[in-house]
């Protein structure tokens, strides 16, 4: 899929998620703009990832998207300089993209507060779909469940050294121990028995921005092993 010419923001950017929905979004054509509220210096890996190889520009603002005079002071940056096209949260042609979570769509016990943000954000890209469509611009939400990044990898090696079981064997044990934290057979509530790689939510992301995905708006799409379908 070509998204050549267009410009996208990925808030998040310095996250295993975000830079790989970043990178991939260059892969396909982008140029774009990581905004994190890390230092560069540790957002570089991902900016040198994106460079390698691609003719895209990419460009980072440090950014705390919590502090009004952050998010300010970026949009004064950015603005003179570019057409965003796409924004990944994380008039004219357009694309919003909101990471939520498996938790939007299906409640969980003593996760309340989280359980609220997700499901607000859900609301909020119905509302939103329906205040930009007339403009051309589509908004939609990504749901994932327990996505497979380093720092699930570090815990699942750790647990590791108290066994003799393979890495693969521990990732499904953990699995299973995560989703037993919350529900008694939670192994059952997750069909593939997988976890979700951050690859799939930005080959989705890379979709829902394509020109195929001019008319899906206003939907939660879990990516989540069929988690919510059980």
């Amino acid at each position: 899929m070509s998204l050549d010419g267009k410009t996208a923001l990925v808030t998040g950017f310095a996250g295993a998620i975000g830079s790989t929905i970043a990178k991939t979004l260059a892969n396909a054509g982008c140029d774009v703009i990581g905004i994190d509220r890390v230092k560069q210096k540790i957002a570089e890996k991902s900016i040198d990832e994106i460079k390698a190889g691609n003719r895209q520009d990419i460009s980072y603002f440090e950014c705390d998207l919590l502090k009004k005079e952050d998010v300010k002071k970026v949009s004064l940056e950015i603005k003179p300089t570019c057409k965003v096209d796409i924004i990944v949260n994380v008039a004219g042609w357009g694309r919003i993209i909101n990471i939520s979570s498996t938790c939007g769509l299906v409640a969980r016990p003593s996760m309340s507060s989280y359980v609220a943000s997700k499901t607000g954000l859900v609301g909020l890209t119905r509302a939103v779909a329906l205040e930009s469509a007339e403009f051309g611009v589509t908004c939609n939400a990504i749901c994932p469940s327990t996505v497979n990044t380093p720092l699930v990898t570090k815990m699942i090696k750790d647990f590791q050294k108290t066994s003799t079981k393979s890495f693969d064997e521990m990732k499904v044990i953990y699995v299973t121990m995560i989703l037993n934290f919350f529900k008694e057979e939670y192994l059952q509530c997750l069909p593939t028995k997988r976890f979700t790689e951050a690859s799939q939510i930005a080959d989705l992301v890379v979709f829902l921005c394509s020109p195929a995905g001019n008319n899906i708006t206003g939907t939660s799409i879990p990516v989540d092993g069929g988690y919510t379908t059980s």
